[in-house]
């Protein structure tokens, strides 16, 4: 148990321009373990962007990495597998975007990012081989590090840009998705691919084509389905986020996306997790005049929204505040960057419950060091979480470093983190997977291909990896190559896990214009598909990938163009690491106004939830969401309508009924209700929800149910506004709330009612020692005697009724012990015999419970 951290990391005196990656194992008490940081990858050049997967006891890490660039701005996607026990597999690292066996591709292969199937690794990323604007290769690599696909399978060739890949497994299959630029603006496409890295949608199909630009997807796989998310500014103005749901066998659930927040105001950068019970959501919003804020909402598996006003998570987030995020048990962490005013840019964290109340009452120092952190990754372990992150401390360009965050919100490394990668050139855009044994990290490098732009998104990169142990520990010796294809310009790399392999996709440039790749990474560290497999080659730009695993299939969304308006396209890729369906991948979101930055998260049992930034027509910014369900299970549904208003004083009683096509008998229970109100469930596909609102309960009242039939989840929500009520009867009495064991309790009760109407007294939640006598007049008594069985509190609620209107009054009686003075017994024994012992027993009683301690003073 413990964690892995790995980054970029450039303090190499001798090379300081260039990044290694490095590592370190830290236990679940926080130690650094064996001895501290081990290098992955130490090759010449730039080593960037990890991103990890694990399956079984092997992680496997992939990168960015410049190490064989041919020509400037050259990079490849290298990878190395790392052991449970820390070792590095592949210490030369493993060459992922091969042209040919033991071959480099020419041009720039960058943004790797990867998934696992049960079978192995599917490694995405961003092409140049072709062309400067980037195509979508992946490569699958096995348990054993082997590159199954040497030339890497193309996954979107077309023109225009295609970058940002992501990937995600539904445990047999791979969806890659990515950013797609083949109708001149930014779309989403994806593609998938089955076990054998076939591609199923040739070109890919989009996951959006709205207005403008939708960019930056990220999938992951859960509930059956696919989600995927991304940045979309179809409202052209401000981005926001959408999702949407992409099923195991390609079909988008949400063709216009799902819009997740309400906000009238910008919203944008999405990140999402899923606990096992309901989605968590953040992204950065414009919703103060300012600057900007860090919200979040809940969703369940059939794409309803619990928040709908959001949950503010911080008001101190900065403009490049990208929220990371991931489930550990039942709550979430949250990280995100924080620049204040004058100050350098930190990484913040904060703890949120599944049932979306915040855990901490202030932000989690995650990293504070005098420098800049940028882009955190958050991966749960079931124990806490880890979190990595790209750091200038010791170095113009960035390392990676990490941080182990304890389930009670205890930050357990040193503070400001420890290292992961701090090789010669830029390790940036690190991104986390965690199988339950191990994690894997990728990212972003460039030490195979050294580069002074300012610009460190642009950069010629690889994508490495590296294996990494929960508390830390880095497996193997060195990182490991995921993509190296020269010229590809490889950046965004995303990773998800099926439980033993991982998907790594990036967007990728080899072939011109940017495009999706990926590959699958074995638990071992092996690359299957050295340098990636295109998942989306399609015309356009195919960019911003975003990767998660369904329980069946990977899903890989990302942003695409093809259509001229940024689309949000997706494609399945299986556990295997094989492209599903149409190459050109499938449509998730493409409205009149673009969408962008694609994220999902997969919830088990084919059902993702896909969110993305999108714009409404002659609105701001918005997010978007879809829910992908790949078994054809139709999902529950509230037949019944609300009512929305009650009297305080009056009852309020609501007959629930729900619809359930395939299953006879769904729960239905109550996500958040006020305390006056009770739901029984029938266990019929009916409920009743009761109760009777009090003056105090006057205003909004918020009210969420959920239907569930363990697979989707369906909520409704409504408010119940309570008017006051001046006509509810009025008591006059205050109760007698203590008692004690043996002596009469009794309570004489007055109340009145202003409409003069005659008053009936009931007790309704009474303890069996007390009755209650109704006189008929407004009064009553509530009398009885406890014993001492009856030591302790208990509940009275009393109704005082007009036949109309109901005044509850409800209080607690404390029993106390019978008190009593100590006494003698026995009497003394006055005489005795000379000679002889004289002997007086004696007996004593007091109160019950209370010892009695016996002196002689004379």
């Amino acid at each position: 148990e413990g964690f892995l951290v790995a980054w970029a990391d450039y303090s190499d005196p001798t090379d300081p321009a260039n990044g290694n990656i490095r590592a370190a194992r830290v236990d679940a008490g926080g130690a650094l373990l064996g001895g501290g940081p081990v290098t992955l990858s130490d090759a010449p050049g730039m080593q960037l962007e990890p991103h990890a997967a694990t399956l079984g006891q092997t992680a496997l890490v992939v990168w960015t990495d410049e190490r064989d660039a041919a020509t400037p701005g050259g990079a490849d996607i290298y990878g190395t597998r790392v052991s449970a026990a820390g070792t590095v597999l592949d210490p030369a690292g493993i060459l992922m975007s091969l042209a040919a066996p033991a071959t480099p591709t020419p041009g720039r292969q960058s943004a790797p990012a990867i998934a696992a199937s049960a079978t192995g690794f599917l490694v995405a990323w961003k092409d140049e081989r072709s062309a400067p604007e980037g195509d979508i290769y992946a490569t699958r690599i096995d348990p054993a590090g082997h590159v199954l696909n040497p030339g890497g399978i193309p996954l979107c060739l077309l023109d225009g840009i295609q970058a940002h890949p992501a990937v995600a497994s539904d445990g047999t299959g791979f969806l890659v998705a990515w950013e797609d630029r083949r109708n001149g603006g930014q779309d989403i496409y994806a593609t998938r691919l089955d076990a054998s890295g076939g591609v199923l949608e040739g070109d890919a199909f989009p996951l959006s084509l709205a207005s403008l630009n939708q960019l930056l997807p990220s999938l992951c796989f859960g509930g059956g389905n696919y989600l995927a998310a991304w940045e979309d500014n179809r409202s052209g103005l401000f981005r926001d986020i959408y999702a949407a749901r992409v099923t195991p066998a390609g079909g988008v659930l949400e063709p216009d996306g799902i819009l997740v927040t309400l906000s009238e105001s910008q919203q944008h950068l999405p990140g999402m997790a899923w606990n096992g019970e309901v989605y968590l959501l953040a992204w950065r919003e414009f919703r103060r005049t300012d600057g900007f804020d860090l919200y979040g909402t809940r969703l369940t598996t059939g794409g309803s929204i619990l928040d709908p006003d959001g949950i503010l998570i911080s008001s101190q987030a900065s403009f490049n505040s990208y929220a990371a995020i991931a489930a550990s048990g039942n709550d979430f962490l949250v990280a995100w960057e924080d620049q204040r005013p004058g100050k350098d840019h930190n990484l913040l964290g904060r703890r949120v419950g599944g049932d979306g109340t915040l855990l901490d009452s202030r932000e989690l120092p995650l990293c504070t060091d005098p420098s800049d952190q940028f882009r955190a990754s958050v991966v749960g372990t079931g124990t806490g979480w880890f979190v990595a992150w790209a750091d200038n401390r010791n170095d113009p360009d960035f390392d990676l470093f990490g941080a182990v965050v304890s389930q009670s919100g205890r930050i357990t490394t040193p503070a400001n983190g420890i290292p992961i990668s701090t090789g010669p050139g830029l390790q940036f855009s690190v991104r986390l997977a965690y199988n339950g044994d191990r994690i894997l990290a990728v990212w972003r490098d460039t030490r195979n291909v050294p580069s002074d732009n300012p610009d460190l998104g642009n950069r010629q990169c690889d994508v490495y990896g590296r294996m990494l142990l929960p508390n830390g520990t880095l497996l193997g010796s060195a990182d490991f190559p995921i993509c190296t294809v020269h010229q590809a310009g490889r950046r965004y790399p995303s990773v998800a896990t099926d439980g033993t392999s991982f998907m790594v996709a990036w967007e990728d440039g080899r072939g011109g214009d940017l495009n999706i790749y990926g590959t699958l990474v074995l638990s071992t560290g092996e690359v299957a598909i050295p340098d990636g497999q295109p998942i989306c080659q399609s015309a356009g730009q195919q960019s911003i990938p975003c990767v998660t695993w369904d329980g069946g299939n990977y899903l890989v969304l990302w942003r695409d163009t093809r259509t001229g308006t940024p689309a949000i396209f997706g494609r399945q890729v299986s556990p295997s690491g094989s492209p599903l369906g149409d190459p050109e991948g499938f449509i998730v979101s493409g409205s009149a106004q673009g969408e962008d930055v694609p994220w999902a998260v997969g919830a088990g049992q084919q059902i993702s939830m896909m969110v993305y930034q999108t714009r409404l027509p002659d609105q701001l910014g918005r997010i978007g969401i879809r829910v992908a369900n790949g078994t054809g299970h139709r999902p529950p549904a509230f037949t019944s309508t609300p009512g929305t208003t009650a009297s305080a004083g009056g009852l309020y009683q609501y007959e629930i009924r729900v619809a359930s096509p395939d299953t006879p008998t769904p729960g239905i229970t109550g996500l958040q209700l006020p305390g006056w109100l009770t739901l029984t469930d029938h266990g019929d596909g009916t409920a009743t929800l009761r109760g009777i609102p009090q003056a105090g309960d006057a205003g909004t009242n918020r009210v969420i149910l959920l239907v569930s039939d363990n697979t989707l989840s369906i909520a409704q929500l409504f408010d119940i506004v309570v008017a006051p009520n001046p006509m509810i009867p009025q008591v006059t009495s205050a109760p007698v709330v203590t008692a004690t064991e043996g002596a009469t309790y009794s309570y004489p009760i007055a109340a009145s009612d202003p409409g003069g109407q005659p008053i009936r007294i009931r007790a309704t939640t009474v303890p069996p020692w007390l009755g209650l006598t109704d006189n008929g007049n407004g009064t009553g008594t509530l009398s009885g005697t406890p014993s001492s069985a009856d030591i302790g509190t208990h509940a009275v609620v009393l109704e005082i009724s007009d036949g109309t209107y109901t005044l509850v009054q409800s209080f607690s009686i404390t029993v106390a012990p019978a008190s009593f003075p100590p006494e003698f017994v026995t009497d003394p024994v006055l005489e005795g015999t000379k000679g002889e012992p004289y002997a007086y027993n004696i007996q004593t009683k007091g109160s019950p419970g209370k010892p009695l301690t016996l002196t002689a003073p004379t």
